[in-house]
């Protein structure tokens, strides 16, 4: 067995030279902090009804941009992202953005990323949105360093659906924007 993690060891760090993985997990919750998803009261995001009678998905996204005081006063500048932003299925409750390079300049400094999990509503008429705070919230960004060949784990972020109560998922899309 040990000889079998050595060799996935070897593997994992041989091809990531230079970059690394960052990975977060998810759950929702109603405004009493009752689970929706996962291990709640949904098997997955997909297919809600809205109270207008569209349907819609939750999803997650992970963006991640250059730590610097101009991409923070502008995160959605595309000048400033290290990758493209992933959009995580709704099936899902966690997500892997590999690779992203690592966060260390050449001269050895590393001021980390700033990075965004933010929850989507994917609405089946129209584009996907981040939804306001009145609706659904979750935390701000966070700064973290990617080192090659590791995994950055950003661990579990929990969001806040205000805006509907368990059994109940008919979100009002139009307050929601």
């Amino acid at each position: 067995m040990r000889t079998l993690w050595l060799v996935v060891f070897l593997l994992a760090s041989g091809c990531a030279e230079g970059e690394g993985i960052v990975e977060v997990y998810w759950q929702l919750e109603d405004e009493n902090l009752r689970r929706i998803y996962p291990q709640g009261d949904s098997a997955d995001t997909c297919e809600f009804t809205s109270a207008s009678g569209t349907r819609y998905d939750l999803r997650v996204r992970l963006s991640i941009i250059e730590n610097t005081q101009a991409c923070a006063d502008d995160p959605s500048n595309g000048d400033c992202q290290v990758i493209e932003p992933e959009l995580f299925p709704c099936t899902r409750a966690r997500g892997t953005a590999d690779p992203v390079p690592i966060s260390a300049d050449a001269d050895g400094d590393d001021p980390g990323y700033l990075m965004f999990v933010e929850a989507v509503i994917d609405p089946s008429d129209g584009p996907a949105f981040v939804p306001n705070a009145e609706c659904l919230t979750g935390p701000g960004p966070r700064v973290r360093k990617v080192r090659p060949g590791r995994i950055t784990d950003l661990e579990v972020v929990q969001f806040i659906v205000s805006a509907v109560t368990i059994d109940d998922y008919a979100l009002d899309l139009d307050a929601c924007r």
